[in-house]
């Protein structure tokens, strides 16, 4: 049984987001990390374009897109540092 996570994220001053730039969708965290892959669904989204990554504040895992003229290789960096 898989639980739904409705936890909702107040921020009370303003922060910008730079174009490309990598946050954690709970925290907003940039402390992001590669993730290694594990299982079906990491196969599936590789299929789709998805990269697995980890926020290590949180530790919340979620699927980023491929770069841009990556060419489908990761350049091996942690985006978001």
């Amino acid at each position: 049984m898989h639980l739904v996570d409705c936890r909702v994220v107040v921020v009370d001053k303003p922060f910008d987001i730079l174009p490309g730039e990598v946050r954690c969708p709970r925290c907003f965290g940039k402390d992001i990390v590669p993730s290694m892959p594990r299982g079906l669904r990491d196969a599936v989204m590789r299929l789709f374009g998805g990269i697995p990554r980890h926020c290590r504040f949180c530790g919340r895992r979620f699927y980023i897109r491929w770069p841009r003229g990556a060419g489908g290789k990761s350049t091996g960096l942690a985006e978001g540092r």
